[in-house]
């Protein structure tokens, strides 16, 4: 059974203890019983072909029953008198991602709206561009898998995050 691997459930309880807005229901990693292929599922839900496994040496060697996406949904922040929400955090991810960023290492891809009418995907191996529209109220990161099945810390890219905000300071970092 496709299970939640603590590297994810790590990012997944870090935002939550400093998005306070971020309803839990809205950051998922294990996909629903219906889900079949694609990052959220493990190897007990992949299908014939399926792209979060056959494109990349890292998610073909990295296949567990480990899922090795993250959704995070809609949520505003407010700090140091800005307002921070889902957008301008996808768009911050992708901008880090694209900038080569050593935190970003293991993110496959993003799948995000800048500006809730259109979807993009920031794709590591650029195979892809866009999303389907369910990516207008929430982002999704890929992690390839190898990352996944060795338990590397996800947490560096989404505390640095949260740091550049100002919801997370340097004396509080080490403390989580």
């Amino acid at each position: 059974m496709t299970r939640a691997p603590k590297n994810l459930l790590n990012v997944r309880t870090l935002l939550l203890s400093y998005l306070k807005n971020l309803d839990p229901a809205a950051v998922g990693i294990v996909g629903d019983p219906a889900h079949r292929g694609g990052y959220h599922c493990g190897s007990d839900r992949v299908v014939t072909n399926d792209y979060s496994v056959v494109e990349s040496p890292r998610d073909r060697s990295g296949l567990t029953l480990d899922a090795s996406g993250l959704d995070i949904g809609s949520f505003t922040a407010r700090s140091a008198g800005r307002t921070h929400d889902l957008r301008s955090f996808s768009v911050w991810c992708v901008q880090q991602c694209t900038a080569g960023a050593a935190d970003t290492r293991d993110v496959r891809e993003i799948i995000y709206s800048p500006d809730g009418k259109v979807v993009r995907r920031w794709d590591r191996l650029g195979k892809r561009t866009t999303g389907d529209n369910s990516h207008l109220w929430h982002t999704h990161f890929s992690f390839f898998r190898d990352s996944t099945k060795a338990g590397r810390d996800q947490t560096p890219l989404f505390r640095r995050y949260l740091t550049t905000i100002g919801l997370l300071t340097a004396t509080n970092t080490e403390d989580d």
